[in-house]
């Protein structure tokens, strides 16, 4: 496994919950 890979998948699911968050707000 990468690490670079996990990465990326952390952020877009960071960025997929911010943006979840902002609408539910």
């Amino acid at each position: 496994m990468e690490m670079h890979v996990l990465n990326y998948f952390l952020s877009m699911i960071i960025c997929h919950l911010n943006n979840v968050l902002l609408i539910v707000k």
